[in-house]
């Protein structure tokens, strides 16, 4: 397989550390020079932080100014937009970063009126009735409903197609054409008892009828008498019960309501029935015709109906990042092609701040006109607030790292220095206390500009190195109290350029009997992968067993996993137990996300883990074939217990895994076949006799073959099956 030619990118996140002028502290005493370094370090970012974020505001207040208005015209983002520079009167960063955002978001809303219109056209359909009103009424959609569009729609989440469809049911709900009758979600939500009654006696008629035809044609009508008895008990024993509770659609407690319907129906699963009579009690309320001119309607009327880019609520609080296209302005730097050789010759990168600090108020009456009122009362000063002066004060300029004011001390020395060092005006009162307490440090004759120096991977700098170039560059704005700035560099280049495999240390076979090399994935623990390697003719063929540190990382991995998983359980019951108690809800919430942040990291780096693992065996045995499980539709459904977490916790993106193995040999000489087999009983079939293994969970690892009566290894076993159906067309 020759390399490829085709141009890719790739992204990369990197961090800055401040340059710390060496003119702030040198003449200070050498035991506070640590101390020294850490404040300015602080008051920089925070600085760089401030100014960042006041600039990501700028461009977040013009794209909700201009988002809204965007579906009135529906022109094409480039004839809409314009030369924003001049509109706003702003720097070429931001005009050019707020017309990338509109031009995003635009493109995204066409793309959702594109999907609704589909939807409303597949619920249109009569045999779908329920599914239509349903919908209208709670704004719930069945499963395979979602699925099945889903698929349509080319998403891998069909959870993101139940909870658009319901985002878009409330967004209708608060325009004017909306029918009155059909009311509020969160309103309809009370049926009497009557009503139930009607639609119970009615469903029932119905049913007689279609058991009588199935019958007459010689189908099995066990299942739907079994309904017709349920819903006849609902009937009998629950109808009080159904009258006096609110029902919003049953997707979400239709479980619970079940459960307490056995308290005045008898045991017995009533979710389907109660699915049954709630369709059927809303298609008695409104009627069928009305409904569908009500989706004729949501149809024509798609783009002024939906939200339009940057008006939703829950999004207005997340800033977006400057995309640097301008070397010159937000921050002064070299360009892409300068910069990558820059790299290249090994030299130090820096980003530039450009001007000054500004305060909130100077920065207000520059950009009043552009800036929305929540933005305006959320802008910042960009130099830190410095610690007010104390009556008692250290006498040796803060020398003493002991004394209990040593620090704020510290703080106000430095920050005041920082300030005439910029050339910031200072007050009287800080210049009196400045010439009391720093007599020997002179005011410089020149305004100096802080610098930001970026600390570049070693990943970062061998691509660039093997001649991959910078294309763009964002800055992203500070997500913690620390104020680090953060910066996105994206390379592009041929696969030459991005791609380099890991770095393996055992040297390959020169001759190698190993024809198919498969692996199995199993839980994360020391057996993560296993392998079994056949030749030509089907013959087992012993692997070299070698201590792999990478598999033990995997191991404690797993142990993470769990503590991790442990925490998210007490959260979630917290959360359930404070309820509406913003205070401690709020910050719960914060803590629950960061720890499925840890989560999704955990996986992804055992994930790495186990392809550099199959790429170092790969390399070892050069096998023609190498087979592994396609795992794309396992899951936990149908498990409990113990087999349930062994599930949960394995890596089951098999493909993914063989998509990066791909990459990884797309830029040699010469690659092996990647075959996907079928999943089913390569670990329930004994490789040497063709016995089935009892495997249970007990001896989950170890299990007798019920042929040949021998202890099978499960783990060793699985792989060497694996290996074996790759022979198959």
């Amino acid at each position: 397989m020759t390399a490829s030619i085709s141009s890719l990118h790739r992204s990369y996140r990197i961090g800055t550390s401040p340059e710390i002028p060496n003119d702030l502290y040198g003449d200070l005493d050498e035991k506070i020079h640590r101390y020294a370094r850490y404040t300015l370090s602080g008051q920089i970012n925070n600085i760089f932080g401030n100014y960042i974020e006041n600039q990501c505001r700028i461009v977040r207040s013009i794209c909700d100014q201009f988002g809204k208005v965007i579906p009135d015209y529906s022109p094409s983002p480039n004839i809409h937009y314009g030369n924003y520079r001049k509109i706003t009167k702003t720097s070429v960063n931001i005009a050019d970063s707020a017309h990338a955002y509109l031009s995003w978001s635009y493109s995204q809303f066409l793309t959702q009126i594109e999907k609704f219109r589909d939807f409303i056209s597949y619920i249109s359909n009569p045999n779908y009735k329920n599914v239509s009103h349903g919908w209208l009424v709670s704004g719930f959609i069945p499963r395979w409903v979602a699925k099945r569009l889903a698929s349509r729609w080319r998403v891998k989440d069909w959870t993101w197609v139940k909870n658009i469809a319901r985002g878009w049911r409330n967004t209708f709900e608060k325009h004017s054409f909306w029918p009155v009758t059909i009311g509020l979600r969160k309103n309809l939500s009370i049926f009497s008892t009557n009503e139930w009654s009607q639609t119970g006696f009615t469903l029932l008629e119905e049913f007689d009828s279609i058991i009588y035809q199935r019958a007459l044609q010689g189908y099995n009508v066990q299942n739907l008498t079994a309904l017709w008895r349920k819903i006849a008990r609902i009937l009998r024993s629950g109808l009080k019960y159904l009258g006096s509770i609110k029902i919003n659609g049953l997707t979400s407690n239709q479980k619970i309501i079940a459960n307490e319907l056995q308290n005045y129906c008898g045991k017995g699963n009533y979710r389907s029935a109660l699915g049954l009579l709630y369709s059927k009690i809303i298609i008695q309320k409104f009627g069928t015709s009305q409904v569908s001119k009500l989706l004729d309607q949501l149809d024509t009327k798609a783009e002024k109906l939906l939200t339009p880019p940057f008006s939703s609520e829950h999004s207005k609080n997340k800033l977006p990042a400057i995309i640097l296209t301008s070397p010159k302005y937000i921050l002064t730097r070299l360009n892409g092609k300068n910069m990558s050789a820059a790299i290249q010759s090994d030299e130090q990168v820096f980003f530039t701040l450009p001007r000054r600090p500004k305060t909130a108020v100077s920065l207000l009456s520059s950009y009043q006109h552009l800036l929305t009122p929540m933005h305006q009362k959320r802008l910042r000063d960009e130099f830190p607030k410095l610690p007010d002066e104390k009556k008692i004060e250290t006498t040796n300029r803060g020398s003493s790292s002991e004394d209990r004011n040593f620090r704020a001390f510290l703080r106000r020395l430095l920050g005041l220095r920082l300030k005439r060092w910029l050339g910031i005006k200072t007050t009287l009162k800080e210049q009196k206390w400045i010439k009391e307490f720093d007599i020997s440090w002179q005011k410089p004759l020149k305004s100096q500009k802080l610098r930001l120096k970026l600390k570049l991977h070693k990943k970062v700098v061998e691509k660039i190195k093997k001649g991959a170039e910078i294309d763009q560059i964002l800055v992203h704005p500070p997500q913690t109290a620390a104020k680090h700035t953060t910066a996105v560099l994206q390379l592009s280049g041929n696969a030459t350029n991005l791609i380099s495999p890991p770095n393996v240390i055992v040297p390959s076979l020169q001759r190698s009997l190993v024809y198919v090399l498969g692996y199995d994935l199993n839980r994360l623990s020391d057996q993560a992968v296993t392998f079994g390697a056949l030749d030509a003719n089907k013959i087992e063929i012993p692997l070299r067993s070698v201590y792999s540190s990478k598999l033990k990382t995997i191991s404690r991995i797993n142990l993470s996993l769990k503590s991790c998983d442990s925490n998210v359980a007490c959260i979630q019951q917290a959360l359930h137990r404070y309820g509406d108690d913003l205070k401690r809800t709020r910050k719960l919430s914060s803590e629950l996300r960061l720890l499925h942040r840890r989560r999704q990291n955990l996986k992804k780096e055992a994930e790495l883990l186990i392809a550099q693992e199959i790429y170092s065996k790969i390399h070892y045995y050069n096998p023609e074939i190498v087979a592994y499980e396609d795992l794309k539709g396992l899951s936990t459904r149908g498990k409990r217990g113990k087999l349930a977490k062994i599930v949960n916790y394995m890596c089951k993106r098999s493909d993914a895994l063989a998509m990066r193995i791909k990459d990884w040999y797309s830029v040699q000489s010469q690659s092996p076949l990647l075959k996907s087999v079928d999943p089913r009983n390569t670990s329930k079939i004994h490789f040497n006799c063709g016995g089935t293994i009892r495997r249970t969970i007990q001896n989950w690892d170890r299990a007798p073959c019920n042929q040949c009566a021998k202890m099978v290894n499960t783990q060793l076993n699985a792989p060497l099956r694996i290996a074996e159906k790759a022979f198959s067309p």
